[in-house]
């Protein structure tokens, strides 16, 4: 359907109203863009609430109270049977997710164990966020009835397990934000800076640079070994283990009052200068690019860059950004290590002549920042504005 719905505006409009005539895989190309993924509109749909508790009934109870209670019938359960098999009970959980889900995602209290694991795959294979709380009130209960048996005074087993439950309350690792980009560590250094220099929640922030998705994965799961990996901050959401992800654009779309409620997932109203969050960010680290000069010349170039492109609000901004640090590294004159682009000649193949926009724009930010940008730089630039 979408590749007809491509052919018929090739012959009706193109060709007809314009004089122009596309071969097959021009049209392919348009065909790509219908196909794309599409973001649903959840405007109006609701996240769900699933319980999951060991036990034979313990979920459905609870969950069965809540509805009763609420009257708006928008939690589920699944009941963990301390016999069931762990493969068929991931099998299982994962259907109930996908078939409860609405749009927005789902919401898993649990009570212990390995469902915390279980959640993380599944939430890796589906294509809407789901997030986990952890409620532990089945091992407190197993706990103080261990401690019952074996202790005659109440006192003794009631304060032990406060402390007990005051440390199943703070057990959480420390919190940690993960800043992203596609290309190079200069946007993403940026954000964590801008993050690190105006947020007051203390969470420990680290800028990574990865495009390859299984070493992205690797690094992550390392680090949740020591931190809770509170959201992914940056260009693009990588889609991992459930993380919440926040876009560059709402982080630098915001006034830095405000970057405390961004981060915790508070709506805030819009500035109206989008580009003076980055500037006053980028001038804390820049050195041998002067600031004003980015000022004048930085978005005349993305108005160029709008010109012959069609982009999101967070390519924008990470387009702005990744140009702003390319500037400011070649003005430096410093050797730039730059990973291997994957099929990098299929690429410019494929997209010829959008490279060559993209290299004249190029040539025309050498000149006025007097610096070379290579061809693997203006690259990956493509990918940024084609979001390859």
């Amino acid at each position: 359907a979408e590749y007809g719905a491509a052919l018929d505006f090739s012959d009706k409009v193109l060709r007809n109203q314009l004089d122009l005539y596309l071969n097959v895989d021009e049209v392919a190309l348009i065909c790509m863009f219908l196909v794309e993924e599409q973001t649903t509109d959840n405007s109006t749909a609701h996240p769900v609430v699933l319980y999951i508790m060991h036990g034979n009934a313990a979920a459905t109870s609870v969950c069965e109270v809540t509805n009763a209670l609420t009257l708006y019938g928008n939690s589920y359960a699944y009941d963990l049977r301390l016999d069931k098999d762990l493969k068929q009970a991931m099998d299982e959980i994962k259907r109930a997710c996908v078939s409860i889900n609405q749009g927005p995602g789902v919401v898993v209290i649990y009570d212990m164990g390995s469902i915390k694991s279980i959640i993380d795959s599944i939430a890796m294979d589906v294509d809407f966020p789901i997030r986990t709380i952890y409620v532990p009130l089945t091992l407190v209960g197993i706990d103080l009835a261990r401690r019952c048996a074996v202790e005659s005074d109440i006192d003794s087993v009631y304060h032990a397990t406060m402390r007990d439950l005051t440390f199943y309350r703070n057990e959480s690792k420390p919190n940690m934000i993960i800043t992203l980009c596609h290309t190079g560590e200069g946007g993403a250094a940026s954000l964590k800076s801008y993050i690190d220099k105006y947020s007051h929640l203390n969470y420990e922030v680290k800028a990574m640079a990865i495009s390859e998705r299984k070493t992205l994965i690797a690094q992550v799961n390392e680090l949740s070994n020591r931190y809770n990996i509170y959201a992914f901050v940056g260009t693009y959401d990588p889609k991992i283990n459930g993380i919440p992800f926040i876009s560059i654009s709402s982080v630098f779309g915001h006034s830095s009052l405000d970057i405390d409620n961004i981060l915790t997932f508070q709506n805030v109203d819009s500035i109206s200068d989008k580009y003076d969050q980055i500037f006053d960010s980028l001038s804390e680290s820049f050195t041998h690019v002067p600031i004003m000069k980015l000022r004048k010349q930085l978005p005349l170039i993305m108005d160029e860059f709008n010109q012959y492109f069609e982009m999101d609000t967070d390519q924008k901004y990470g387009l702005f950004v990744h140009i702003a640090c390319l500037i400011e590294q070649l003005s430096a004159n410093e050797p730039i290590e730059r990973k291997k682009i994957e099929d990098a000649n299929k690429i410019i193949a494929i997209y010829k002549d959008d490279f060559d926009i993209v290299l004249k724009i190029v040539r025309s930010i050498e000149k006025t920042f007097d610096i070379i940008i290579s061809d693997d730089d203006a690259l990956l630039i493509l990918i940024i504005v084609k979001k390859l």
